[in-house]
């Protein structure tokens, strides 16, 4: 029986070996503070943000725990102030960096950069829709639960910004917790 447990356990919290390849994706959901600032009159309103995203990923581990990879983010949001609304879909890519410690823990960081679709509409008349360009950052802690040797389910926490600026020069920064749970296969884990 302890035995069983022990080796159950070393499975469940292995970390990726030199070469391994992975392969993957997530879904998350993030609820942040969202700030308005105008360029002109200086004032910034803040409301709160719920979103939710998905995106694929792949990566290759240079050496035992230590991963490098990229990503792709699709993601789409809400924000009400009062009767006002503002809705938003960003397509983004760039890379992250993983450090895998014992028993299945990691840190992760990463960067990317993209365009966010946006519309706002004020007492029910919508502004034409804008695109502009997007920059994002991400620093986390997770875990990866390995299901065998070569799969593992990823819950993930952490900070994340965004930072939007607009064609007027207004800025819109948004930061907060994140979560995101990632399914991945790990290639030529050994």
């Amino acid at each position: 029986m302890i035995t069983m447990v022990f080796t159950t356990s070393v499975v469940f919290a292995q970390q990726p070996s030199k070469g391994a390849i992975l392969i993957g994706g997530d879904l998350s959901f993030d609820i942040q503070k969202y700030t308005d600032k105008d360029a002109v009159s200086g004032v910034s309103t803040e409301t709160n943000q719920v979103g939710f995203g998905f995106g694929p990923r792949g990566g290759y581990v240079l050496f035992d725990g230590f991963l490098v990879g990229a990503t792709l983010d699709f993601f789409t949001s809400r924000n009400k102030f009062g009767v006002d609304k503002f809705t938003s879909s960003t397509f983004q890519a760039g890379p992250f960096v993983r450090y895998y410690l014992p028993f299945g823990l990691f840190g992760e960081v990463n960067f990317t950069g993209g365009v966010q679709s946006s519309e706002f509409t004020s007492g029910g008349t919508s502004s034409p829709r804008t695109t502009n360009s997007l920059t994002s950052g991400f620093l986390g802690a997770g875990f990866a639960y390995f299901l065998n040797s070569n799969v593992s389910l990823e819950p993930l926490l952490g900070y994340g910004f965004d930072r939007t600026k607009l064609d007027n020069n207004d800025t819109i920064t948004i930061g907060g917790l994140r979560f995101r749970v990632s399914l991945i296969v790990y290639l030529k884990n050994e």
